[in-house]
């Protein structure tokens, strides 16, 4: 057994190894920027017509500018319009934006407003979308979910790692075969266990260069759960010399 349980940094090999970080840093960083970019956008304006004390107002067109939004694909590409409208309400004038592919509207046009009484701040044109759509709005929910997926991949990768060091052992692999794999590589090892019975462990790479003999964990309770110990691609930000000093007998 290479360690007593109290010695793990469970917490640091479970969830602030390099996956589960990169995972974390990519869904909090995109769901900031969604959040900014569209759902207060959405809610500022899309969301009112829920509201109990909607209002009614015109309003007109008093700038328009190309967004960096675009609907269609590479046959259909259409412009997506961002429109600044101004509308009164009392005595007091506001301003809101709204977005469309229409090339039709011209600065002066008239609007139909719809507004918060309660707060006219709160408002959306009727001809307008309250929020762009296209390639950077599917960034928004694509990225999030692939950092969820990328943190869970390394909370996966974290569990086993702990369950190694908790029943480990340390084995010596002789280099069997280099299969390229796409653009990485897998170097195929032989390794035995404490039972004396030989077993295979894959190591994936980008390198095609080799160590004909390396070192191994190996799960004494599942020995063919395993992993090739590589002090480079260790992936622990914390404790990673905890770690090093189980794995190397305390030194």
């Amino acid at each position: 057994m290479i360690s007593t349980n109290k010695e793990i940094p469970e917490f640091s090999i479970r969830y602030l190894n390099i996956t589960s970080l990169a995972g974390i840093i990519i869904f909090s960083l995109t769901i900031v920027v969604y959040y900014y970019f569209a759902i207060l956008t959405i809610t500022r304006n899309s969301l009112i017509v829920f509201d109990r004390d909607l209002q009614y107002t015109k309003g007109s067109v008093v700038s328009i500018t190309e967004s960096s939004f675009a609907e269609g694909g590479e046959m259909s590409h259409y412009p997506i319009f961002k429109i600044a409208f101004r509308y009164q309400v009392g005595d007091a004038t506001y301003t809101n934006i709204g977005y469309t592919t229409s090339k039709d509207i011209r600065q002066g046009d008239e609007l139909n407003v719809s507004y918060k009484e309660s707060n006219p701040k709160i408002s959306k044109a009727a001809t307008l979308k309250a929020s762009p759509f296209g390639l950077f709005v599917l960034l928004g929910i694509v990225l999030p979910v692939a950092g969820l997926l990328l943190f869970l991949q390394g909370l996966r990768w974290g569990n086993n790692f702990v369950l190694m060091l908790k029943n480990g052992a340390i084995a010596y692999g002789q280099l069997l075969s280099v299969v390229r794999n796409g653009e990485d590589y897998k170097h195929y090892y032989l390794y035995e266990d404490g039972d004396g019975r030989k077993r295979r462990v894959a190591f994936k790479t980008s390198d095609k260069k080799v160590d004909e003999r390396v070192r191994i964990l190996y799960d004494q309770h599942d020995p063919d759960k395993a992993e090739v110990l590589n002090w480079n691609n260790l992936p622990i930000l914390f404790g990673r010399n905890t770690i090093r000093r189980m794995l190397n007998g305390g030194k």
